[in-house]
């Protein structure tokens, strides 16, 4: 494609190709062709757009940055909700009230362990949902790649796993009757969805029943374990 053929959005102070993407647009191109050579920030939080819309920025060709966009200024009147901090911004269009600035062009992990700050300061950071612009980006927990790629599971592995477990289950079952096969399902799913209750209510979610122990490395495990899944969600 040539320089002259490229369409342009500028969002979060990043300059985005959209020329392919106006193609597939689910709403259509012509959505995307009034806006282009425009900052898009205030109608794109405006349309309500989902996380998955937001991700799509990740796979388009970045042209540039614009020299004159602040992390900490609104690039236009009645922006002032979509400010970001650090290359974090709300992922409701809010602004962030965390006092704590991280550097989320490296490993996020090691900054979090050795954070000094109050129960009410992480309380308030894990929950604005927040997602990664300037450009659009996946969080990074370590800066080590191999410890890295630990973090994500693909969705095949789920499957990969799960479906020899249970045909092994059903295959260990099968002289039991029908009536007590159906009986044991459901005691099993009753207790788990007890279970997996009192793990949320207890244990993920202990900050907001006063179970909380005040103290940063506890906050630090507490963030890999499910923090991290309401900062960013």
């Amino acid at each position: 494609m040539k320089e002259t053929d490229k369409k342009l959005v500028i969002y979060q102070g990043v300059v985005y190709n959209v020329g392919e993407y106006m193609e597939t647009h689910p709403g259509g191109k012509d959505l995307i062709e009034d806006e282009l050579g425009t900052n898009i920030d205030v109608k794109f939080e405006d349309a309500e757009h989902t996380k998955s819309a937001r991700k799509i920025f990740k796979d388009l060709e970045i042209v540039g940055k614009m020299k004159n966009h602040e992390d900490t200024d609104a690039s236009s009147e009645g922006q002032e909700a979509y400010v970001t901090k650090n290359g974090a911004s709300h992922m409701d269009g809010d602004k962030l009230h965390c006092t704590r600035d991280f550097d989320y062009n490296r490993g996020l992990w090691k900054q979090i362990w050795k954070c000094d700050w109050s129960f009410e300061e992480y309380y308030t950071y894990i929950n604005e949902p927040k997602v990664l612009v300037n450009p659009v980006r996946d969080l990074r927990l370590f800066d080590n790649n191999i410890r890295e790629t630990l973090t994500m599971t693909f969705w095949w592995i789920i499957p990969l796993f799960w479906i020899p477990v249970v045909s092994l289950l059903f295959y260990q079952v099968q002289e039991m009757s029908l009536y007590l096969t159906v009986a044991m399902g459901f005691v099993g799913f009753v207790s788990w969805t007890l279970i997996e209750y009192l793990l949320h209510r207890l244990l993920f979610h202990c900050e907001d029943l006063g179970l909380f122990p005040r103290n940063t490395k506890v906050y630090a495990i507490h963030f890999l374990v499910h923090g991290i899944h309401h900062a960013f969600p």
